[in-house]
């Protein structure tokens, strides 16, 4: 389903689909984790810049909001099916090539118990950051590149799209575009649960799963980055190892050579 709406309704218009949730997953929240659905049981951010992880971990301490650096399609993959209520991706598909987006796409309606909730700029919006630091301060310009446009022909009859051509004014930066730039949420009902009931396993063990998964995947993949580091400095020492040798040969020559004069010649004589 398809709905044209204007600008000043489509927030309002597009979150009224959102069912309430135990349990909710935000993927690529960057620094603004999802709000639409205010307490869940649970909320698991996955974020893949290290320093906005650093940063809500701060934020989120003594919380029941749980932020796992990892990236994404690859961390949903040791997720079992239909093991969240809700999954919400804002503003965050965009950041991904066409083949991966797809693949999250997917991922996400596997592990997804009741829906997904996209939110993206209306076809591909160019946004390739520059500088020393992003729109909120920090070095995330990398992740903050769009590298996919996304339209409603991307959704399939299951999905609820509710799109405005002149959504966006500004870019990530705060900077004001030439041109008003469109946006679209798309929504996806995976199940009806009576009212709004949700089981138990929702918010309890199968939470737990989801939480085990990907702290373990996360400290695996950090396993794997420690060890890069270390075989990098290992290869940059051997790389250094011939000139380091070649200096030493020439100290150590110079030295010899000096010796032997100092042998041969004998200790210069003091002018009486």
């Amino acid at each position: 389903m398809l709905e044209w709406v204007e600008r000043d309704v489509l927030y309002d218009r597009a979150t009224a689909l959102v069912k309430p949730a135990c349990s909710v997953l935000d993927i690529g929240c960057g620094l603004r984790p999802q709000s639409i659905i205010p307490t869940p049981n649970v909320l698991v951010c996955v974020e893949a810049h290290g320093e906005y992880v650093t940063e809500l971990r701060r934020r989120f301490a003594g919380t029941t909001t749980l932020i796992i650096q990892d990236r994404v399609p690859e961390c949903l993959a040791v997720l079992p099916d239909g093991c969240i209520d809700t999954i919400f991706m804002l503003d965050f598909i965009e950041h991904l090539d066409r083949e991966a987006g797809r693949k999250t796409l997917s991922e996400c309606e596997r592990i997804a118990r009741r829906q997904v909730v996209v939110f993206t700029p209306l076809g591909f919006m160019p946004q390739d950051e520059t500088g020393e630091t992003d729109g909120w301060g920090f070095h995330g310009n990398f992740w903050q590149t769009h590298r996919s446009g996304w339209t409603p022909d991307d959704f399939d009859e299951r999905w609820h799209v509710i799109a405005c051509h002149d959504f966006h004014r500004i870019n990530g930066k705060g900077e004001r575009l030439p041109e008003p730039f469109g946006a679209l949420w798309a929504v996806l009902n995976l199940a009806d649960a009576p009212g709004d009931a949700m089981a138990p396993a929702t918010s309890g063990e199968t939470v737990n799963i989801v939480v085990a998964g990907l702290q373990q995947r996360e400290q695996a993949v950090l396993a794997k980055e420690i060890e890069l580091r270390r075989r990098e400095a290992a290869m940059e020492q051997q790389k250094s190892w011939p000139v380091q040798r070649s200096l030493l040969w020439s100290w150590f020559s110079g030295k010899r050579a000096a010796d032997w004069q100092t042998d041969h010649n004998g200790p210069e004589q003091a002018e009486p």
